[in-house]
């Protein structure tokens, strides 16, 4: 079969014995097999024949080892988009295929080579989902609006998913997390949906999903849920990548950003603050945090 390579980087470190003095690191571009790629039938396709590269590594999971290969999981996150213009107050992004469904992929990393392969859309009993923002009725949006590759508003979608962070569930499946709800999405080894928390709906609001505290609706635009691990004892911790933005106050000043934890077991949830360095930022709405794992 042949194979094309585009610049995705991975890299792995491999601890040879406790008594090592150093650990050493191996670089790879990972290759993807002929054929594997985002559709584009936009207005601008015939610049693009042979589609779109797949973007991964929005999630990375070392899986194990199989005889002499390395196997990762990997997730994209909601496929192809542009900023442009703001439309009044409200963000706007530029969405080339918006039907993209997030994809889970695997890495394998054998005899010097690194391959993305097995592609699974993240899907539902409905069909697949896609990457498109939230509706504007529901909490967790940012009223973040949608534009074709002609500029055409396209509608929210309550189905979309920004996917992140993955982690093992336990069972052979995995927890993804989002940053539009922000969600945590338990999935199954073939991607489909097994089920989503998102922030719990108070009195009069309404919700895509639920179990998870209402606060977290306060998230900055694309700075949801980023990184996520699963603990010893099964537990999920979920991290948010920047301070919220409570009544539209908070972001400046807030001097942490939060860790969640959510048991599937109970459904209990509970929350921790991270501190951020607030003498490293301009202004404490640009820290960031990243992915996190969990050492047993």
């Amino acid at each position: 079969m042949k194979r094309k390579i585009i610049p995705v980087l991975i890299g792995c470190t491999l601890s040879f014995s406790a008594l090592a003095a150093q650990p050493t690191a191996e670089r790879y571009v990972v290759s993807f097999p002929e054929g594997t790629h985002v559709n584009y039938a936009g207005a601008f396709a015939s610049a693009f024949p042979n589609g779109l590269p797949v973007g991964i590594g929005s999630g990375l999971l070392f899986t194990g080892k199989q005889g002499d290969a390395l196997t990762f999981a990997t997730i994209t996150d909601r496929g192809p988009n542009a900023d442009s213009p703001k439309e009044g107050k409200n963000e706007t992004k530029i969405f080339v295929t918006p039907d993209f469904a997030p994809l889970l992929m695997t890495i394998r990393v054998q005899n010097g080579k690194a391959e993305a392969i097995d592609p699974r859309p993240l899907h539902d009993d409905k069909g697949a989902i896609n990457g498109l923002p939230l509706a504007s009725d529901v909490i967790g949006s940012t009223n973040e609006v949608a534009f074709s590759d002609t500029l055409h508003r396209l509608k929210g979608d309550n189905r979309g998913l920004d996917t992140e962070g993955i982690t093992p569930d336990g069972k052979g499946g995995y927890w993804l997390c989002d940053e539009y709800g922000p969600f945590l999405i338990n999935i199954d080894s073939k991607g489909k949906i097994l089920a989503i928390h998102g922030p719990q709906a108070a009195e009069g609001e309404k919700a895509i999903a639920g179990g998870l505290p209402n606060i977290l609706k306060w998230r900055q635009a694309n700075r949801g849920f980023e990184g996520l691990t699963r603990m010893p004892d099964g537990r999920i911790i979920v991290a948010v990548q920047s301070t919220l933005d409570i009544d539209a106050k908070s972001k400046k000043k807030a001097l942490f950003t939060r860790l969640v934890s959510f048991d599937p077991a109970s459904g209990k949830t509970a929350m921790y603050g991270y501190p951020i360095d607030s003498a490293a930022y301009s202004k404490n709405s640009d820290a960031k945090i990243g992915d996190i794992v969990a050492l047993d």
